[in-house]
């Protein structure tokens, strides 16, 4: 298993265009005194977010009907073995904005202004970590040979939610700060794990 964890990761950009057509703005054509407001939520998320993730990779060593074995988990579903089903390798990820992030949201909910633009950015900004995340996947891939197939998750396809909790023990959750109730509803809500398949060229 290849492991790789970040103890603090920002997106290289701010995603605006994504922020803008989340919020009802086509195009990035977001008005001046809301892009302030955008900013300005920025602003006071980086002063106390601390955005965690990790990577762990796995060795295929089975594919069944109904199921993908590797070296540490078992993939349950069908309809993602499509997806994974030439994968030589498992890349297993997540990423969460913290707990931090997740106060700042619901101590505004009393604003519902302030509420509906933050949610959107952070939204927005765990995405855009994810999707760096993927991008990384595909670059170490690549340079051994492999590509990568598209992006699954729990709950995705024939994936149980159910799986969430077994992945993010294997992504030990703890050290990440995300918990899981018993609806595999994950704590920060601005969380989120991906599946990639490694395909040799």
């Amino acid at each position: 298993m290849n492991s790789k964890f970040f103890e603090y990761i920002e997106p290289t950009k701010i995603p605006y265009l994504e922020i803008g057509n989340r919020l009802g703005f086509p195009n990035n054509k977001i008005p001046d005194s809301n892009l302030e407001k955008i900013d300005e939520l920025i602003d006071r998320l980086k002063k106390i977010w601390n955005p965690k993730a990790v990577i762990k990779t796995s060795k295929v060593k089975e594919i069944e009907k109904d199921r993908i074995i590797t070296e540490d988990l078992i993939l349950p579903g069908e309809k993602a073995i499509e997806v994974l089903k030439n994968s030589k390798m498992i890349s297993f990820f997540a990423a969460t904005l913290g707990e931090k992030a997740a106060t700042l949201l619901k101590d505004l909910k009393e604003n519902l202004t302030e509420y509906f633009f933050l949610d959107a950015i952070e939204s927005e900004i765990i995405e855009q970590i994810i999707e760096e995340l993927n991008l990384m996947i595909n670059k170490t891939a690549m340079l051994q040979g492999y590509k990568t197939t598209r992006r699954i998750s729990p709950g995705y396809l024939d994936i149980p939610l159910s799986f969430q909790k077994t992945l993010l023990e294997y992504l030990d959750n703890k050290k990440l700060g995300i918990t899981i109730n018993e609806k595999y509803i994950m704590y920060p809500e601005k969380s989120i794990t991906a599946i990639l398949g490694w395909i040799r060229q």
